[in-house]
């Protein structure tokens, strides 16, 4: 100053100050000192900022002043426009968040004004009854919330027009701000409080015919013309509240008017839209309706004379005095006598209840008669003793009141409560679904015993319990017990896809041996008779059957490959690796899971181990054609090379003989696994893959199963003793030096020699007849009887009585030895998993229905179960042969 007085004061540096200097503008300065800091100062505003806004972008400040100046400044703080909106203090500013050029600003005059970003005003003034404290757009720029010294918030579109009032406070609300993305609004009163408030913007339509008419923006009406889709705006500057349209005729209602709108033309698609008249009326309605000459407003309510409803209605309002009232003049008018005074109990009760005093207005409701009242207050208290007090006192037929009673002890859960009412209401039903809750399947079971037509209800809700435990297998037991095949078949298909993803290739083999034997027994009609769906099932059953058996032999290479240690002798894995790659040569289908690449490779490896070059070499070759994991693929290429140095030939003793023709035949049939000579298919060991002595025939038509039965074995016994009577005739003779020659010599083994002339001839059926049958022993005949009686049975001829066979409930034939092996150190039968018994492997017995009954005093110990997957493999018949079934499966028995 001229005068040397101190203009104004800066209070910031802490320690002493050197030097100060401006800048050329005169707008900035700077201040240095002992403090070691440097400070910039700018110029100060001509007035008290009151309120602050910054853009969307960030790009510009808008200030607020009280002097009623607003400068709109960018990031530097460079002022770049001034607006002078009236002497009164600006208070609140708000840039709108979309169209980011448009600022409302809240001043103390009460006017709401809008002002573009260049200072130039967007509209006219919006007058407010009210001093502005806050102004907030929501994030869509469509709507304003402003709050002021009135009280309240209230809701304006983006142009400043009112449309209605969101809350009321008790104090000046000094903040409100808008849920950005949401139609939220948070308030900040004076007071102290913060409330958020919901806001719904409900939808406001009419139509008629082919015009729709709907509400836009909440201030502007759009009729939309549904044949040609023209539209056309009416903009009503005002709140829309209800549309009506009716043939040419469109009524809008406005806050303070109703205003209606007629057709310029009577064009059926003319959209030119003029006023017609206007209501100066505010008017409450519930709906608009408009006609060709009338405006219709629906109400509501109306009165209509009911007072017992009245007083029903202010009883469940709470409304006690008014309750009275109406129940007093419900009883002047006549027509409340006995029902008045259990009205005037319940009212008591109802009073009792409002002061809290449950215990008494359950009391007073039982006396009144009112159960259905006084078990809503027990339950809701969880008086449980009290409400079975009140099951004791109602009788047996009051089915509404103990279902009530029962349904709150069941959600209690109180069981003995809830097995008394039930009890006490003979609902069986209901007694059983009691259990299922409580998971008391004993007790379920029990009661089902004696009402066999619930078996749905136990049943199903029990699979399900079963599945939540992981017992799948009881679970599928449980659903075809209850009724639901289907349910437990798609458990099992479930199981078996889960265990081919997860690499448990035995379990997948487990869960396809189980689908094939629904599949099997859901066959209805004899071979001869067979329907379209018997032979699907069949063939369902084939198909599951040998994808159990390939999953169940890839297991064992899986895991040779997979795992550290070999647990598998190596004759096992040669002759399963052979079984597999002729079950998955082309044409056939690879299953899912089962890698070609592991077959072979193991297959290989064997070889060179067992001597079986000439396999081995066609193994490596086969693996060079496909994709080997990077692993493998040098020890391959190398291995490649090396067979190459090794003759090209395999073992004699490696090959296979036929047991029917007595061809050798090689360790690798690409056209399947059966002889490549008469056709008949290798009967293997599920333990160790080998090929058995068995031979299948047939017995001559006109013999059935029982006659075959008896047959078999009568002549055998004296055949020998002749035999031997025989032999020892000829050793006397040939001690006396006589040269006996016989005659009868083909008659004595004539019998052999028919059954070998069938064996001899390719491709057919080996037929039996009595003559044969009486003289094949027991111990030489295997019986493979269905587990589906319809199938007929099948008849096996074993070749080398010094190897003792078995059969096991998985449908297999074994060498004894190997298959009781095999169950003690699994505790299981091979394939099928049947449980070890103390007595031996699963033996059939007594009223099993899968497994055979019998025995067998010599020759090889069969035992029960289901038997299967021996005659897929076999080729087409020749056209000269009798065609005939096949199927994989069957249950094997001794015949005594």
């Amino acid at each position: 100053m001229a005068s040397g007085t101190s203009a104004m004061i800066f209070a910031s540096s802490q320690d002493s100050i050197y030097c100060v200097a401006y800048a050329q503008n005169g707008k900035r300065f700077a201040s240095g000192g002992a403090d070691k800091t440097v400070i910039i100062w700018t110029s100060k505003v001509s007035s008290r900022i009151c309120s602050i806004s910054w853009t969307a972008d960030g790009a510009y400040l808008a200030l607020g002043c009280f002097d009623g100046i607003v400068s709109i400044r960018d990031k530097g703080g460079s002022e770049k426009h001034r607006i002078e909106t009236g002497p009164s203090p600006v208070w609140s500013i708000s840039w709108n968040p979309v169209e980011t050029n448009v600022l409302c600003a809240g001043c103390f005059d009460g006017f709401l004004k809008f002002y573009m970003m260049s200072g130039q005003q967007k509209s006219k003034d919006r007058e407010l009854a009210f001093d502005p404290l806050c102004v907030s757009y929501f994030s869509s720029g469509e709507y304003i919330t402003v709050s002021g010294t009135d009280r309240t918030v209230h809701l304006y579109t983006r142009d400043g027009t009112y449309l209605t009032k969101i809350a009321d406070r008790d104090s000046w609300v000094w903040a409100v701000r808008p849920r950005p993305k949401h139609n939220f609004v948070a308030v900040g009163s004076e007071s102290g409080g913060i409330a958020m408030f919901q806001l719904i913007f409900s939808t406001v339509h009419g139509l008629y015919q082919d015009r729709y008419a709907y509400r836009d923006q909440m201030t502007d009406v759009i009729i939309q013309h549904l044949i040609t889709e023209q539209k056309v705006r009416i903009k009503c500057k005002d709140y829309v509240k209800k549309i009506a349209v009716y043939k040419d005729k469109l009524a809008v209602q406005l806050q303070n008017k109703v205003v209606i709108y007629e057709l310029a033309n009577a064009d059926d698609f003319d959209m030119h839209y003029q006023s017609a008249t206007k209501i100066q009326q505010k008017l409450d309605c519930n709906l608009l309706v408009v006609t060709s000459h009338h405006v219709i407003l629906c109400q509501a309510r109306e009165e209509g004379g009911a007072v017992d409803r009245a007083m029903e209605m202010f009883s469940d309002l709470r409304q006690f005095d008014e309750a009275k009232k109406w129940a007093e003049e419900f009883a002047a008018s006549g027509r409340g006598d006995q029902r008045s005074v259990q009205e005037l109990i319940n009212r008591q009760a109802e009073w009792s209840e409002e002061v809290k005093n449950y215990d008494a207005a359950a009391e007073m409701y039982i006396k009144a008669k009112k159960y259905d009242r006084a078990i809503a207050i027990l339950a809701k208290h969880q008086w449980w003793d009290k409400l079975i007090g009140v099951v004791r006192q109602l009788d047996k037929t009051d089915a509404r009141c103990l279902g009530m009673c029962a349904a709150h002890f069941r959600r209690a859960p109180h069981f003995a409560y809830a097995k008394e009412t039930l009890l006490k209401m003979d609902d069986t039903k209901g007694l059983i679904q009691l259990y299922v809750e409580a998971e008391k399947w004993d007790d379920a079971f029990l009661l089902l015993h004696a009402h066999p037509e619930c078996r749905q209800d136990v049943y199903l809700p029990y699979a399900k319990w079963l599945s939540s435990q992981d017992r799948f297998d009881e679970a599928r037991l449980a659903y075809q017990e209850g009724g639901f095949p289907s349910l437990a078949t798609r458990i099992l298909e479930q199981l078996c896809a889960n265990a081919v993803v997860e690499s448990r290739f035995a379990d997948a083999a487990f869960y396809y041996f189980q689908l094939a034997m629904e599949a099997l027994k859901s066959i209805k009609n004899p071979p001869s008779a067979m329907a379209p769906p018997d032979r699907t099932a069949l063939e369902r059953f084939t198909e599951l059957y040998d994808r159990a058996e390939v999953y169940y032999a890839y297991d064992i290479v899986h895991r040779s490959v997979h795992s550290p240690f070999r647990t598998t002798h190596p004759d096992t894995l040669f002759n399963a690796s052979r079984f597999l790659l002729m079950r998955t040569l082309p044409p056939r289908e690879v299953p899912l899971g089962v890698s070609v690449v592991n077959i072979v490779y193991v297959m290989a490896k064997q070889a060179v181990e067992a001597g079986a070059f000439k396999l081995a070499r066609f193994a490596y070759n086969k693996l060079q054609t496909l994709v080997l994991p990077a692993a493998w693929q040098a020890e391959v290429d190398l291995a490649s090379v090396v067979i190459r140095s090794k003759p090209f030939s395999d073992k004699e003793d490696l090959l296979p003989v036929c047991w029917r023709c007595s061809t050798t035949n090689p360790l690798l049939n690409t056209q399947g696994d059966y002889c490549i000579n008469c056709g008949a298919p290798f009967i293997r060991s599920f333990v160790t893959f080998e090929h058995l002595p068995v031979v299948e025939f047939e017995l001559e038509g006109g013999v059935d199963d029982e006659e075959a039965a008896k047959l078999l074995g009568e002549d055998a016994g004296m055949e020998a003793v002749r035999r031997e009577q025989r032999a020892v005739r000829q050793a006397k003779a040939v001690e006396g030096g006589s040269n006996v020659l016989r005659l009868d010599q083909d008659e004595i083994n004539r019998m052999d020699d028919a059954f070998a002339a069938q064996m001899m001839v390719p491709n057919t059926t080996i037929r039996v007849d009595r003559g044969m049958m009486r003289r094949l022993k027991t111990s030489e005949v295997m019986v493979r009887t269905w587990p589906n009686p319809v199938i007929p049975r099948q008849y096996f001829r074993v070749m080398d009585a010094e190897v003792p066979l078995c059969c096991g409930p998985c449908g297999h034939f074994f060498e004894q030895d190997e298959y009781e092996m095999a169950g003690l150190e699994r505790g299981t039968a091979p394939f099928s998993r049947t449980p070890v018994r103390a007595e031996g492997l699963a033996p059939g017995e007594e009223g099993d229905d899968d497994s055979p009954n019998g025995s067998q005093p010599q020759g090889p110990r069969m035992l029960g179960g289901p038997l299967g997957g021996l005659a897929a493999q076999r080729p087409p018949a020749s056209a000269g042969s009798k065609a005939r079934m096949s199927v994989p499966f069957a249950q094997g028995r001794p015949l005594a």
